[in-house]
């Protein structure tokens, strides 16, 4: 095992300078790398809020409502989106996204990939 590998096992491992400034450049690139991916991740639940938002919003489920063909359908959708929506919005104001939970919900309603919620800004 390199002295730096050991460093990164053993805090307490004292490295010469040069191997202190490589360590901590490494650090920055994945701390770097880590905030990458989480804006990546707040990006997508954005994306994927409006997409409920528009669901939502659907002129299908008023008509289905108010025809009585399937109401009962028509209110757990418009339901479900506006729980998932609402959902989306927690999570992004704490900006901590339950990326298993957005990639489950992008695949059941992933309308409109290139939705851009700038619209909405």
């Amino acid at each position: 095992m390199t002295e730096l590998a050991r460093s990164f096992s053993d805090p307490n491992h004292n490295l010469p300078n040069e191997g202190k400034e490589i360590k901590k450049k490494i650090k920055i690139r994945i701390k770097s790398s880590t905030q990458e991916e989480s804006q990546a991740v707040l990006a997508r639940a954005l994306k994927q809020a409006g997409r409920e938002l528009l669901l939502a919003q659907s002129s299908d489920w008023p008509f289905i409502l108010r025809t009585g063909t399937s109401p009962d359908y028509a209110r757990q959708r418009v339901q479900d989106h506006l729980v998932r929506f609402d959902t989306l919005y927690r999570q992004l104001k704490q900006q901590r996204v339950d990326e298993k939970w957005l990639r489950d919900v992008e695949q059941r309603d992933n309308l409109f990939p290139e939705i851009n919620p700038g619209y909405w800004a």
